[in-house]
């Protein structure tokens, strides 16, 4: 076909077109526009049918916007079921699309509603009514759906109020409401609608409340094909405002600062929550309990997911001043769990606890946990906290924690010991561990062991513990610890779960001492009478070294016969220390012996002392021994020998300032 006769045929299609549309467009302007109140009855009509409510029209004005009609419907009243006016919209405003004549239905560029009023409503038996209208009945799907067809819907300056009759709460005002719903061409054939709703509310905050949700459906009628994610900001709020109108597993007492959540739904379930909170002065109180949870601060995000049949609950950036006295700093960590078990990560900066004890009533009463917690009532400060755990068919699959720890604090309870003060790293993982301390001006207290605390200067060294079936073996290497009355360097195997008993090798070498405070030191098996002569009878003196050996199975110490003598093939336990410069009171009464040397030793039940050189009243002695067979018994006996040498004056002076003047 020539070139000329397709211009022509091309030129005469668009002359057609432009006579029909100018036909189209005189029509509307000529007939339509002057008539449009004509139409007025039929589309009160074809509301009313659609809503199954009356609807009223007062007047309709048409123009053009562009090249698109836009009409307004003046005063449009919605009447409930008794034909009273339920809702009032003073001005409709909507612009026709030119598709409407493609599809031969009502397609809108977009619809604006400005000022309505309405009011919503639940009675105590759970009926919702808006505007008048109840909410239970069958409605007509058809109308909504056209509406979230269109390309733009827009409500302006909105006023509802919220009446909730069952929960007897007071009207909740939201004023200032606008509502947009814009479904673009591109959004319509994927069914996605974008909506942003902001408004002022009567109580809760000052600011604006806003929402912002993507949802992909088409039939309203079918919920369980939608899914989507919502978004609510609610900035500078009171979060115990808010309580009257929701139903909460907990009671807010308090709480003020910024809330952002966002949730995903599918198929009418939940899908994942994120929340970020930045909030202060928080009081919770959970329902079933009578202490109320506090927090002076609270930020982070808290996100929860459903995949599957598993869930997830993370935390990041999570940091929390709660009362009393528990802070975390950057906190960030992952739950994931379902029927088979659960698995997480966790990280923080740093974990301060002031008083344990206190946590103790948020767990049940039964529990081990809420026991230790409140006869220990742990306190201290962790940090650079890493963690991670698998958990499945009741087992422990795998773990490790790692930490720095400092201030650690603990009442001795059972037979875990007290502590105070305590810094270092922990390091746990299957089957094994390690606690390695470097702690200044620190305390520990071995109840039912030692009388009193011991002061700790400096500690230092690294304890291990591993796990073997059932047995679990732990050991020190070079564990060194000093204060002003000792230091010594410690070597030690424990194992616990042995065929026969708990077996201990402990090998200690004393460095220094100061036996002015050797009672810190005395184990309470001694018996009350020997540890009353210990505390008087050694009054001073330097330990220049020792050494201290417990080897044997633990129930047999301190590892004696029955003739209570030690005896090696049970055990051994010894502690010798070499002595200068001590003074000794051996009994009532008697002078004390200054400037001993001497070589002490524990060994079983028994206590020898064996002095090269001293003094007393004078006299110089030239060796001694003083011995305790056994330190347990009822009645203990005080053996001493000693010879001495001196003038006949100095003799008759320790005769004369000593017992011996009784008998002479």
């Amino acid at each position: 076909m020539p070139l000329q006769k397709i211009k022509r045929w091309l030129v005469s299609f668009l002359i057609v077109i432009f006579v029909i549309l100018a036909g189209i467009i005189g029509t509307i302007q000529f007939y339509v526009f002057p008539h449009i109140d004509d139409y007025r009855g039929k589309i009160e009509q074809a509301l009313s049918e659609s809503l199954k409510q009356q609807v009223t029209i007062a007047h309709i004005a048409i123009r053009w916007r562009g090249l698109a009609p836009q009409v307004t419907l003046g005063k449009v009243v919605v009447f409930d079921a008794e034909h009273r006016p339920a809702l009032e919209l003073s001005k409709v405003t909507t612009r026709l699309s030119w598709s409407s004549l493609a599809t031969l239905s009502p397609a809108l560029i977009s619809l604006s509603i400005d000022s309505p009023n309405l009011v919503v409503r639940r009675t105590a038996d759970g009926e919702l009514f808006l505007a008048g209208i109840s909410m239970s009945g069958q409605g007509n799907p058809a109308f909504a759906n056209w509406l979230l067809a269109q390309r733009r819907i827009k409500i302006s300056k909105a006023t509802v109020t919220w009446v909730d009759e069952k929960r007897q709460a007071p009207p909740l005002l939201l004023k200032d409401l606008n509502i947009q719903i814009l479904t673009p061409v591109w959004q319509r054939l994927l069914n996605r609608h974008s909506i942003h709703i902001d408004s002022l509310v009567s109580t809760g905050t000052r600011q604006r409340i806003t929402v912002e949700a993507v949802v992909v459906g088409s039939d309203v009628a079918k919920p369980e094909a939608w899914h989507g994610e919502i978004s609510l900001r609610l900035p500078d709020t009171d979060m115990a405002a808010w309580s009257p109108w929701l139903d909460l597993p907990v009671n807010v007492n308090a709480g003020k600062g910024n809330l952002t959540t966002t949730l995903a739904f599918d198929a009418l379930q939940l899908q994942r929550l994120a929340a970020q909170v930045q909030l202060k002065n928080v009081a919770v109180t959970p329902a079933n309990k009578s202490r109320t949870f506090v927090a002076k601060s609270m930020s982070g995000e808290l996100r929860w997911q459903r995949v599957d049949q598993r869930f997830m609950l993370a935390l990041k950036h999570f940091s929390a001043d709660i009362q009393p006295g528990v802070v975390l700093e950057d906190t960030n960590g992952e739950l994931q769990w379902d029927s088979q078990g659960h698995e997480g990560v966790l990280t923080a900066k740093k974990f301060a606890l002031a008083q344990g004890d206190l946590f103790a009533e948020w767990l049940p009463a039964d529990s081990a946990v809420a026991r230790y917690l409140e006869n220990m009532a742990p306190a201290g400060n962790a940090s650079q906290i890493k963690a991670r755990w698998l958990y499945q068919q009741n087992q422990w699959r795998d773990y490790s924690v790692a930490a720095n720890f400092n201030g650690l604090h603990s009442k001795a309870y059972e037979n875990i010991p007290g502590l105070d003060n305590l810094s270092g790293q922990l390091s746990l993982r299957p089957n094994a561990g390690s606690v390695e301390f470097d702690t200044s001006k620190a305390s520990i207290e071995l109840a039912g062991l030692l009388r009193w605390p011991l002061p700790i200067d400096r500690l230092q060294g690294e304890v291990e513990w591993r796990n073997n079936g059932q047995k679990t073996l732990i050991s020190t290497r070079n564990l060194h610890f000093s204060n002003p009355h000792l230091a010594l360097r410690t070597n030690l195997e424990y194992q616990l779960g042995a065929t026969g008993g708990d077996t201990i090798q402990l090998q200690s070498q004393i460095e220094r001492g100061d036996a002015k405070f050797a009672s810190f030191y005395y184990p309470l098996i001694l018996g009350e009478t020997t540890l009353h002569w210990l505390d008087t009878s050694i009054l001073s003196g330097q330990i220049k070294h020792g050494e201290v050996i417990v080897k044997g199975r633990v129930q047999d110490f301190p590892y004696v016969n029955e003739a209570h003598h030690s005896d090696p093939s049970i055990g051994l336990f010894r502690v010798t220390a070499q002595v200068d410069n001590a003074s000794l009171e051996y009994g009532t009464d008697w002078p004390v012996i200054q400037n001993i040397e001497a070589l002490l030793k524990f060994e079983g039940k028994r206590m020898d002392i064996s002095v090269k050189n001293g003094s007393t009243v004078g006299q110089h002695i030239t060796q001694a021994q003083v011995e305790i067979p056994r330190l347990d018994a009822d009645w203990p006996m005080l053996n001493i020998k000693a010879a001495a040498t001196g003038t006949l004056e100095q003799g008759i002076k320790f005769v004369n300032t000593s017992p011996v003047r009784q008998v002479t």
